[in-house]
């Protein structure tokens, strides 16, 4: 993924029509298998199958139950209700078969191999995200079309060749959205790849040989399709990275490759706050919140700064990330009361109703604009009709932390808002006065 073509040599095409481009490459993506069923996958031979380590593909390695390695790992034998089988018994039928291993494969036996649709869980596949496969066996050998699913419920569809996944991989959640588009090769992710963030963003490149996201060319690509951090990744994690933008696309056995140009010689890194302090640079922008959200005078009441939209924003959209010192469950912010302290996870709550799971604060030194840019969140003032929700968003940054999305459209130069959605019991004093106009306000118009 050179940078070697910029955005006024890529022909006719703009970067926000490109931009618009690769929203349209994901959402068909999203809708169609075309992906799959258009690129055949490439002849495996079963040495390559078995080159590298076996721990960290994605496969079923066994056949025949008499023969090695299977036959070597049988615990036991049962019935789809329960039966014990004997092994020396006829091994067919609806069985499932318990390895030593934790491994259970079940299916339909056929005098020892599985024939038809089988299934495939164990923590050999646990241990690289992966709850189970599913899919047809021939001669004992997973074979052809098949599901992957993964631990976060994902559903990967693809080919399998020799027991391996192999070919053109389409990964989607249960509610449709698309989080994986690449090429597997013998069990293992390969080539140019995007993975989905939580928040929108895309991880963007070409894997190591072990299928992740390793070198000096992988791209955080930000929710516009457009913003990106690109440079040295290692294992999916930020090591040195600067800000950049598309600047070509062009399509390549089906996956989108995009080149990017670095605009700003600005490096990030994944800078994880502590309990104690934020550790990236406080007025070093984000490059994406730059371009959507800006820092003035607020129009409310007693409201200091205020945020505003850059430009006409649509509903839906990510504006702004929030950071700060990151606490553990139960543990006690330094400073009291700062007015900006915040659950990572702010709709999460415990059996009993009451919020819990990590939480942020932000810190005295770095509350005012003229002391801490690095996120903007912070910066929106609370509204009982706002115009923005809160969220969550994976930053390569600052990891998994609170984010905020408009909930309508929002015009160039209007003021951002968000329900603070405090606690009456414990809300301050200048909260309650604001649900009282709110309240009033209310009663008036009905």
């Amino acid at each position: 993924m050179a940078v070697i073509v910029r955005a006024d040599d890529a022909g006719e095409i703009s970067e926000e029509d490109m931009a618009i481009k690769v929203a349209e490459w994901i959402r068909k993506c999203e809708k169609t298998i075309d992906f799959v069923h258009n690129y055949e996958p490439s002849n495996l031979s079963v040495l390559e199958a078995l080159q590298g380590d076996p721990s960290c593909k994605i496969s079923d390695p066994y056949g025949y139950i008499y023969e090695v390695p299977l036959s070597k790992k049988v615990k036991n034998i049962e019935t789809s209700n329960g039966k014990p089988v004997k092994k020396t018994d006829n091994i067919s039928g609806q069985l499932v078969v318990n390895l030593t291993t934790g491994e259970e494969l079940s299916g339909r036996w056929v005098e020892g191999k599985r024939e038809g649709l089988g299934l495939v869980i164990g923590p050999r596949l646990e241990k690289i995200g992966v709850k189970n496969l599913f899919g047809q066996y021939e001669d004992g050998i997973l074979t052809g079309k098949g599901k992957v699913m993964m631990n976060d419920d994902s559903v990967r569809e693809g080919w399998f060749q020799h027991g391996f996944f192999h070919g053109p991989a389409r990964g989607c959640y249960g509610n449709g959205k698309l989080n994986f588009i690449g090429h597997y090769k013998a069990g293992l992710p390969c080539g140019m790849v995007w993975t989905s963030l939580r928040g929108g963003g895309w991880m963007v490149g070409c894997v190591d040989t072990h299928g992740q996201y390793s070198g000096p060319e992988i791209a955080f690509l930000y929710p516009d399709f457009s913003t990106a951090l690109y440079g040295q990744f290692e294992n999916g994690v930020l090591v040195k990275a600067k800000e950049a933008r598309l600047s070509n696309i062009e399509m390549k056995e089906g996956v989108l490759c995009p080149s990017f140009e670095i605009v700003s010689e600005r490096s990030f890194c994944y800078w994880p706050s502590t309990a104690e302090d934020i550790k990236c640079p406080p007025l070093q922008q984000d490059p994406y919140e730059s371009s959507t959200i800006m820092i003035g005078e607020s129009l409310m009441e007693g409201g200091g700064d205020g945020a505003y939209a850059k430009k006409a924003i649509p509903a839906g959209t990510l504006v702004a990330y929030y950071n700060g010192i990151r606490l553990k469950a139960g543990e006690k912010s330094p400073y009291y009361d700062t007015g900006y302290a915040i659950y990572v996870e702010w709709n999460r709550k415990s059996l009993f109703g009451y919020k819990k799971g990590e939480h942020m604060d932000l810190p005295p030194k770095y509350q005012s604009y003229a002391s801490y840019q690095a996120t903007l969140a912070h910066k929106l003032n609370h509204s009982f009709t706002p115009n923005c929700t809160w969220a969550n968003a994976d930053h390569p940054c600052f990891g998994f932390v609170p984010s905020i999305v408009t909930i309508e459209e929002v015009k160039a130069g209007e003021e951002l808002t968000i329900h603070y959605m405090m606690d009456m019991e414990d809300a301050p004093e200048w909260y309650m006065e604001c649900w009282d106009v709110h309240s009033n306000a209310n009663k008036t118009t009905i």
